[in-house]
């Protein structure tokens, strides 16, 4: 049944059946090809690895939903793959499956950092005229654009493989070329702007114009480290007043506005209080609102704060009256970081009281910190105190 056929246009013509015994036809420029193209399509026939289906994308991307993301995922988790998966749609359509080749997958991940960044400048340009502040930090804003859209184009890109591989193990391709697409490279994006860390002096100021009643929360996101979720997932039973440490155990599901568990395991962790921090709490404890989840941090009425509500009304407005730039909350997470570096911690120990999952994590965001506190200390000054405190213990 399959055989090679010369057409009347002098190309070549291969007739198989495939592995449902359906006849299929390819067409090729010389006799050559024909012959390698049929023997290869029997050898995939016979082995069970030929091409089963004519599937569009998002065909496949609906087989993805409904076997993959229909399992415990967090609801942020899936609202990240959907994220990736809308870009994806938009690129490739119903294009067939079997058709997408490696250059597809490097012109989608082109493209989708390109779209990113140009989304990211009109952003700017419509904020400018009206901003004193945006205008005098237009060069460096424009530089950060230029190296932005890394982690979400190359968040995207993951999420292609996973769909080709899904393709692959249900035979509809038979290789996954986005595995052959590299992801951008980190190197080039933007690093930490460090003008979102908070000085010492300044975190004095943001202190002193608190509220009363704020500044608890305040002091606890500054020297704890917490994600926002975290802060307000604290219950009173995670504190323990003899060791000095509250326990990371779970955070607000900003989606949900439900407690959840945390991000990760690494991200269960134990977090030391300063001195101060905990005479803070001990008073707050006294006049905090009370209700059914017994919060750390509540709302006025007891129960959890919608994350939106307190940076609107109190976390922007004591930025403001202390004088200070406005920041995000997470900046104060990169402000604990950079405090502990500067204080000596290694990468391992400042990676385990953020909760990160692997110190490389770290060092990507924190790695240029880490750099200039070596080249403010001698180490040859060290590598000779060291020499002569060991030998005078007689070791």
């Amino acid at each position: 049944m399959a055989n090679v056929t010369k057409k009347p246009n002098g190309k070549w013509r291969i007739r198989y059946r495939d592995v449902h015994r359906k006849e299929r036809y390819e067409t090729f420029r010389t006799k050559r090809e024909a012959e390698d193209a049929l023997a290869d399509r029997l050898i995939r026939v016979k082995d069970g690895t030929h091409q089963r289906f004519d599937i569009p994308f998002d065909q496949l991307v609906a087989e993805f939903r409904s076997s993959r993301l229909a399992h415990g995922l967090r609801e942020s988790t899936i609202r990240d793959y959907e994220e990736a998966l809308a870009r994806l749609e938009a690129f490739f359509g119903r294009r067939e499956v079997r058709g997408i080749t490696a250059a597809d997958a490097e012109e989608f991940r082109n493209n989708e950092v390109l779209k990113v960044r140009a989304a990211r400048l009109e952003r700017l340009e419509k904020r400018l005229p009206n901003s004193p502040d945006l205008q005098e930090r237009e060069s460096e804003l424009r530089a950060d654009i230029e190296r932005g859209g890394i982690r979400s184009t190359n968040k995207a890109l993951r999420v292609l493989r996973m769909l080709l591989d899904l393709a692959e193990q249900r035979g509809y391709v038979t290789r996954n070329v986005a595995k052959y697409a590299k992801p951008l490279s980190k190197d080039s994006g933007p690093k930490l702007d460090e003008d979102v860390i908070l000085r010492p002096t300044e975190i004095v100021r943001l202190l002193d114009s608190a509220n009363e009643d704020d500044r608890p929360a305040l002091m606890t996101v500054i020297y704890c480290g917490l994600r926002v979720g975290e802060l307000f997932g604290l219950q009173w039973r995670d504190i323990d007043w003899s060791s000095r440490r509250l326990r990371v155990q779970r955070q607000l599901n900003s989606v949900t506005d439900t407690l959840a568990e945390p991000k990760s395991v690494a991200a269960r962790r134990y977090v030391d209080l300063p001195a101060e921090l905990v005479s803070e709490l001990k008073r707050w404890k006294l006049r905090c609102p009370t209700g059914e989840l017994d919060l750390v941090f509540p709302n006025e009425r007891g129960g959890l704060w919608h994350t939106s509500n307190w940076r609107n009304r109190v976390w922007h407005p004591t930025l403001r009256r202390a004088g200070l730039r406005r920041i995000r909350i997470h900046d104060a997470r990169h402000t604990f970081a950079s405090l502990l570096i500067s204080s000596g911690a290694d990468v391992v120990t400042v990676a385990r009281r953020l909760g990160h999952a692997n110190p490389s994590v770290t060092l990507d965001v924190y790695s240029h910190l880490f750099e200039r506190r070596q080249e403010s200390e001698s180490l040859g000054d060290r590598l000779a105190s060291f020499v002569q405190q060991e030998a005078a213990a007689g070791r």
